[in-house]
């Protein structure tokens, strides 16, 4: 069914809107001349509000004369695009209904090659499941109803393929830290490992650091502990019973006395064997070295 105009003819249709431009262009360049360069002081300010009131009002009336004769052109064509509008209403009723069967059925066939995509994954990429998810590898295309089943699992063997290599890579290279580079190739599973072999870089000297700080912290404890333990010599005083010797004989190994010696211990040591010393209300007292 084709659309035919009856009117106008397509010869009627308007094809020029002509006036009297060059009259009215005249007009204006000869008016024009007078304003050209014109200066306005305080005294005649006046004037040139007069001036731009008449500029003003020459140019609204041309350009209301634009708009009249742009509606009276319009006014066939907004009746005859209302009538088109009214006609597509029309089509898209039925439309509509069939366009939703379709994306429908485009949905159902995208889902159909996603569960097919999904088994191929699950069989080939048993060992590697836990790491590497079905959506990380998952292309769009593969669920396009023009994408063969058959090109879907070339593209999971050849990634599968390309994972084992990697794989193998990491592991012959012996690394301490090839727990945390396999991470990362799973990740990018980037075959040149560019940033798997930076993070290994980055690992060791993380550890090389630490292990230079914890020497460091080392050292500096051996430095003070001897001393703090010269600063606490820990003496005995001895201490006679009160009960009298005529009543009581306090055995030998149960007197108190003084004794003079060094520990060499470290700060945790140190710290509880002053506990030990307030428990058990021993005395000390600094004694030179």
């Amino acid at each position: 069914m084709e659309l035919v105009i009856y009117t106008p003819k397509e010869d009627g249709f308007i094809q020029t809107i002509e006036f009297n431009k060059d009259e009215i262009k005249a007009y204006i360049n000869q008016n024009l001349d007078k304003y050209q360069g014109l200066i306005y002081d305080d005294s005649s300010i006046k004037s040139a509000k007069t001036d731009r009131s008449t500029l003003n009002n020459f140019k609204s009336a041309l350009d209301t004369k634009r708009k009249e004769i742009k509606n009276k052109c319009l006014e066939p064509y907004n009746a005859f695009e209302a009538s088109i509008k009214e006609l597509i209403a029309l089509i898209d009723q039925p439309l509509l209904a069939i366009d939703d069967q379709v994306k429908d059925y485009e949905a159902r066939s995208k889902a159909k090659k996603r569960d097919q995509a999904l088994d191929i994954y699950n069989e080939i990429f048993e060992d590697y499941q836990e790491v590497i998810g079905f959506d990380s590898i998952e292309d769009k295309r593969w669920q396009n109803t023009t994408y063969n089943i058959k090109d879907v699992k070339s593209d999971i063997e050849k990634i599968y393929s390309n994972i084992q290599t990697g794989v193998k890579i990491i592991k012959d290279k012996k690394s301490e830290f090839e727990t945390e580079l396999l991470d990362v190739f799973f990740t990018t599973r980037d075959l040149d490992l560019d940033l798997v072999f930076r993070k290994e870089v980055g690992l060791k000297k993380a550890k090389e650091a630490m292990i230079e700080a914890e020497r460091v912290k080392a050292e500096r404890l051996a430095q003070q502990v001897p001393k703090t333990v010269e600063e606490v010599k820990v003496v005995v005083e001895e201490t006679k019973s009160v009960v009298p010797e005529t009543t009581y004989k306090e055995p030998i190994e149960d007197k108190r006395v003084w004794f003079d010696f060094s520990l060499f211990l470290n700060e945790r040591e140190f710290n509880e064997l002053k506990e030990w010393i307030r428990e058990n209300e021993i005395k000390t007292k600094k004694v030179g070295k």
